[in-house]
């Protein structure tokens, strides 16, 4: 009996399995930012010009079982530096920001430290929570390490 019951409670539960899961490795500083990287197809610092939010469909509609509506932000940035990848001046992401998707949501006007993968069809990046994406006020260290990794990186050549 106690068998069933516990199937039964698992069935009640999904929207655990939908929560937003990262791994964050506990290597050094200049290790972990070399990893992120190689990982990522751009890495730029860039300012948030505009935010655009879609959203109000619920996931439930779709067949998911959540209680956060779907919310899209499409971000444009414009380039202040970057160490990697063709993104131009300006460039924009498309992020799902609803809870457990593990979107980056971005404040306007704020800079950021972005690792960007993509990008998709459209010409959209997207950025994850789960990378090492982060504000510019928190990322001075992290910058220093990247402008030594390009600069050793350019050395080798």
């Amino acid at each position: 009996m106690n068998r069933y019951l516990l199937i039964l409670f698992g069935f009640f539960m999904p929207s655990v399995g939908l929560a937003c899961s990262c791994y964050f490795d506990n290597l050094p500083l200049e290790e972990s930012v070399n990893r992120s990287f190689n990982d990522a197809s751009a890495v730029v610092l860039a300012k948030v010009l505009s935010i655009e939010t879609y959203g109000g469909k619920s996931a439930s509609d779709e067949g998911y079982i959540s209680r956060s509506d779907i919310e899209i932000e499409i971000t444009q940035f414009r380039t202040l530096q970057s160490w990697k990848g063709e993104h131009g001046e300006t460039f924009k992401t498309r992020i799902n920001t609803a809870c457990c998707m593990c979107g980056y949501a971005f404040s306007s006007g704020a800079s950021y430290l972005l690792y960007l993968y993509g990008p998709d069809d459209e010409g959209y990046y997207a950025a994850s929570t789960c990378s090492r994406t982060t504000r510019a006020t928190n990322a001075d260290e992290e910058i220093e390490v990247l402008n030594r990794l390009v600069s050793s990186e350019t050395d080798d050549n």
